[in-house]
This record gives C-alpha cells, sequence and structure tokens, in this order.
C-alpha cells in the first residue's frame, strides 16, 4: 500500500484550525441552536408544497436567482442587483474572505462573537485579530485598538461584527458601529442574523458606504432547515464576490421554499413577535434567581450563567431533565456561560422549571 503523510499536503496548520461540532442528543427539548421552535402557519406550507410540485428537478435553478433577488428586494428595500442569496449565511462569509482576503490581510472580529468568522478565517489561512468587548459585551474600543484596526487594515481587510451579537445577544452601541464604517479602511460586514427579533438595523447606512456589507438571513424565523442567507452591498462588492461565488449555490428547493416565504413574511411575523414576547418573560423570571446572571438580549436566546453549580455539572443535571441548552465550557471569557434558545411559553417555562429545580438540589 502507498504511503503518504496527508497532514503535509495540508493547506491550513491543523492546529490553526477548528470544527463546528455539536453533538446530537434525541428526545430532548431543543433550545441550543436558535431555531424558532414554530412551524410555519399551515397556510403558507400548503403554498410551499404547491409550489414544489411545479419544480423542474432535472433542470439546474436559474443562475442569476433573479425571481429571488427580486422579493428579497422588495422585503428590505434594496435593489435586486445587489443581493445575493447564499447556502446560508456561512458560504456568504466564506464567499467576502474568498473575495477580499488573503496573504498578509487581517480579519477582525470581536470577542466573543459568531465562531464562524474565526474559523472560516483560519481555515483559509487568514490571519485573526480578536477584538476583546467590554464587560457588557460592547464595542469599547482603546485607542491601541484604534490605532491597530485603523492603520494596520489595508483595502481588502475585514471585520465582521454580528448586530446583534451571537452569543452575548446585545446590540453594540450605534456610534461605535458607525465609527468604525467610517474609519476601518477595509470591508465592514454586519452580520443581521438575529435583526428581527431587534428594534433597529443598519440598511440605512448601505447607499453611502461602498465598504459595507450586510447579512440577513431566513434561518431564525421558522426556514434553518433550508439554509438560506442573503448579502446585500453596493454595485462594486456584489460585482467581485459574484467572480468567486460557486454556480447554482442554491437548490431549487430551497429557492422556491424562500421565494414563498419571502412573499407571505407578514404571516410569520405573529411568531416572531411571540418569540420576543417569550424572551422578556423568560429575562424577567430568569433575572429573579439570585445565583443565575442572566443577560439582556436584542435576539431570540439568552446568554446566562450560574454562579453556584460547576458548568459541566449544570449541563448534565439539565440534559437529564430532558433539556438541551449550548455551553461554552472552552471559550475564554465564556467559560462556565450557557446560551438558551428562546422557545415555546411552554418550552420556556420546562426549561424554568429545570433550572430551578436544579439549583434547590445544589
Amino acid at each position: 500500500m502507498k504511503s503518504i503523510d496527508i497532514q503535509k499536503l495540508l493547506r491550513v496548520d491543523p492546529s490553526q484550525a477548528s470544527t463546528y461540532d455539536l453533538p446530537v442528543f434525541p428526545k430532548v427539548i431543543k433550545l441550543d441552536a436558535n431555531e424558532s421552535p414554530y412551524e410555519l402557519p399551515a397556510d403558507i406550507m400548503r403554498q410551499i408544497l404547491q409550489s414544489l410540485e411545479q419544480a423542474r428537478l432535472n433542470r439546474y435553478p436559474d443562475p442569476g436567482y433573479w425571481e429571488l433577488r427580486q422579493m428579497a428586494a422588495k422585503e428590505w428595500g434594496w435593489p435586486a442587483e445587489q443581493i445575493l442569496p447564499g447556502n446560508g449565511s456561512d458560504e456568504l462569509i466564506q464567499a467576502i474572505i474568498v473575495t477580499f482576503g488573503g496573504a498578509g490581510k487581517t480579519v477582525f472580529v470581536p470577542e466573543p462573537s459568531f465562531a464562524m468568522y474565526r474559523i472560516i478565517a483560519r481555515s483559509m489561512g487568514e490571519n485573526v485579530e480578536e477584538i476583546p468587548l467590554s464587560d457588557d459585551f460592547d464595542l469599547a474600543l482603546s485607542d491601541l485598538w484604534r490605532e491597530r484596526m485603523y492603520s494596520l487594515s489595508q483595502a481588502g481587510h475585514l471585520i465582521f461584527l454580528a448586530v446583534p451579537n451571537n452569543p452575548t445577544g446585545n446590540c453594540f452601541s450605534r456610534p461605535a458601529v458607525e465609527e468604525i464604517i467610517e474609519q476601518f479602511p477595509g470591508i465592514v460586514c454586519i452580520d443581521e442574523a438575529y435583526v428581527d427579533f431587534a428594534d433597529s438595523n443598519y440598511l440605512d447606512l448601505l447607499p453611502e458606504h461602498p465598504n459595507l456589507i450586510i447579512l440577513r438571513t431566513l434561518s431564525k424565523i421558522g426556514l434553518a432547515g433550508i439554509r438560506m442567507g442573503f448579502l446585500l452591498a453596493g454595485p462594486a462588492i456584489i460585482q467581485h464576490i459574484n467572480r468567486v461565488k460557486l454556480p447554482y449555490n442554491i437548490n431549487i428547493l430551497s429557492e422556491t421554499v424562500a421565494k414563498v416565504a419571502l412573499s407571505q413574511k407578514e404571516a410569520i411575523k405573529p411568531s416572531i413577535d411571540q418569540i420576543k414576547q417569550n424572551r422578556d418573560w423568560l429575562y424577567e423570571q430568569m433575572k429573579n434567581i439570585s445565583s443565575v446572571r442572566v443577560y439582556p438580549s436584542s435576539a431570540n436566546f439568552l446568554l446566562f450563567k450560574v454562579r453556584s453549580l460547576e458548568a459541566e455539572k449544570f449541563f448534565e443535571q439539565l440534559l437529564a431533565e430532558g433539556i438541551l441548552v449550548r455551553g461554552f465550557s472552552s471559550q475564554g471569557r465564556l467559560r462556565g456561560h450557557f446560551r438558551v434558545t428562546v422557545g415555546t411559553r411552554e418550552e420556556c417555562e420546562c426549561f424554568l422549571n429545570g433550572l430551578k429545580k436544579i439549583l434547590s438540589s445544589a
């Protein structure tokens, strides 16, 4: 048998790369992945099934996805030719780094924030600089960081900002974000994956900032299974990303479902409003538990820490109660913290009861 050392052929040092691994636990209340707990309304599902019957599976989809882009344009008030759909936001993040990254360039990411910015960048051999957030997880740039970001950066460098931020749930202060958009001499990508649960967004800044990209997704409002993200930007950015984007990157089934969902967004809004109500209720309930620290959120999840229990023990005990949350046992400042997705009111009550039961026996 031929002998070959595969590790020597790797593009990236394995120590600099990581995976986004999530364990699977069957038969639990799943509050770990920031999905919507609500299925789509029956009327929308009927329209989806009717549309899927018309899908020609023997043909490739429209390579330009023009009808899908036009519907996204109507929803967000941005020109269709300046919107790109992607196979989830992750594909679009990768496309941005492929387009504007490269040797000697730097990708800036807040810490803590969405892990995929760092994972994708490092898997592609990029230099990653982590910007430490303040104690309340806001962007509080020191003069040192300002000098580092604004002088080290050249055209083609990148910064990713999740607003609201995942996994902390807060929105960064607008003056800080606007300063970065104005002063950072590279590409600024604002990931608005959770914008449907927040009170503001940055779409109004797109027309005057050719270095700005905004990401949107349908994953958090009931369509995680179709993996549908959107990139909004000026014409120059769209042109260059189009050159590296893979053809036919959206399958016709996901495209069909997304078109129906965008045409019926108002019918999905009640479930979004219910998630926001459940979130605010759960936050108030957790805030009243002395041994729990919970953080305010503008997303569909809450970050919290149990002060009186070892993190791994708490996770196992909660799992024994049939409830799965996301733990951050090995992630720096978030060590010992957990993120709970806002479920239905019944799921939130089950989580709260399980939490109280564990704490009462601690």
